[in-house]
């Protein structure tokens, strides 16, 4: 549907977890590669990996960890100023409640499509609950200014035709049809008592500003604890050496980037090789980005494994089952559906990095830093481990706090 192939940052974090791409890593070969040269390299070879498939292997015979424990980590944390909140409300997006009201350039139009060549539905050419905005050009001619003036419920067929010059030269130049369906409609607020009242489920503007606020709030914290485990894992990450690399989770990191490739290419109806034409690489570098993939997937995960399995953390956990739903919730499943659609090997990995994350996060000194701009300013004081709060006594008043503070994040 869209009408131009968008570039991509081909270093990509795999699966659904936080494995952080090119990963700086110290191995037995202590290789290095860039795709963003035309020469490529070796990223590993057979003598680099072990065959972990054959029989069960202990982790901790083939990584050798760094310091873990105690580590010193700064949260930062984005401090939600009045202006954040403005800036937001002026560019806010709300559904309106009445059934009269119709499609305008601007509003954002949630909307099912079908789009159907001599009547049978093609690839790529349907969608439910599709927020649209429109005036944006993100569809082909027509469609978008096919939908103003439409109103919540309608249903209209648009006929139209793709560009001579469309990706997928099975659609290129030929007349469709979108069989359309507008869900809701949303529109920029007008920010006075009167229009927020008659139009949202706040009660005035200053209701609204606060919830606003607190949204705002609420996301710079889940940012703030995302980056901070991603540090804490690039710094374990540096701070371990791997002697020999489990071969099913290099292959498991190389599968994740070939279909994150591969699903690009098709949504924009290529093949690979046009999709990396496209992108200015060419198979070698592919290969060898592929390949450096497969190694910072397995050398994180490695990682993990190893400091789950040093510190007794299992899937039986309870920490590791509530974080199995929290993840399948994410993505509106259950655990079981997460895992039959995703594999278990890969959902395992996604949610054992959270849960040894968590561990590494609770058991740092974390300083948070709240920044406004260019302006730093020390929130707080290094919060207490759980290591110190079990040998420190006298910091048992501080520690609750630091762990009140944890679960609020």
């Amino acid at each position: 549907m869209k009408k131009k192939m968008l570039a991509v940052a081909l270093c990509v974090c795999m699966g659904l977890s936080l494995f952080a791409c090119d990963s700086k890593k110290k191995s037995s070969s202590e290789k290095e590669t860039s795709a963003k040269t035309e020469s490529t390299q070796t990223v590993y070879t057979e003598d680099d990996l072990v065959d972990d498939t054959a029989s069960e292997l202990n982790v901790l015979d083939y990584v050798e960890l760094g310091n873990y424990k105690g580590i010193d980590l700064t949260k930062e944390v984005e401090a939600v100023t009045d202006e954040d909140v403005q800036s937001y409300m002026e560019s806010d997006s709300i559904e309106m409640q009445s059934d009269d009201v119709t499609v305008e350039d601007g509003d954002v139009a949630v909307i099912d499509y079908v789009g159907t060549l001599d009547g049978v539905a093609f690839d790529g050419g349907t969608a439910s609950d599709y927020s649209l905005t429109i005036g944006s050009g993100t569809f082909i001619d027509g469609f978008e200014s096919g939908v103003i003036g439409m109103k919540k419920g309608e249903e209209k067929d648009l006929n139209l035709t793709f560009p001579e010059t469309y990706g997928n030269t099975e659609l290129a130049g030929k007349a469709v049809v979108f069989h359309v369906t507008v869900k809701g409609i949303k529109k920029t607020p007008q920010l006075n008592d009167e229009w927020i009242a008659a139009n949202t489920s706040y009660a005035s503007l200053a209701e609204y500003q606060a919830a606003v606020r607190a949204e705002l709030e609420a996301n710079a914290e889940k940012t703030a604890m995302t980056n901070l485990e991603s540090t804490a894992l690039d710094t374990l990450v540096n701070n371990s050496t791997i002697k020999k690399y489990f071969k099913s989770y290099v292959n498991e990191g190389e599968t994740q980037y070939e279909n994150y490739i591969n699903q690009y290419a098709s949504a924009y109806g290529v093949d690979l090789t046009s999709f990396l034409e496209a992108q200015g690489m060419t198979q070698a570098q592919y290969q060898e980005q592929k390949a450096q993939q497969g190694i910072s997937y397995a050398t994180a995960y490695m990682v993990v494994q190893a400091i789950a399995k040093s510190e007794n953390l299992t899937s039986e956990d309870e920490v590791y089952k509530a974080l199995l739903e929290e993840v399948a919730n994410r993505y509106n499943m259950t655990g079981d559906l997460l895992v039959s659609t995703y594999g278990e090997s890969l959902v395992n990995a996604s949610v054992m990095s959270e849960y040894v994350m968590q561990w590494i996060v609770n058991n740092s000194n974390v300083t948070v830093q709240v920044t406004t701009g260019e302006e730093e300013t020390t929130a707080e004081a290094t919060e207490e481990t759980a290591a110190q709060e079990e040998t420190a006594a006298q910091d048992e008043t501080a520690a609750d706090q630091s762990e009140e503070n944890d679960a609020e994040q």
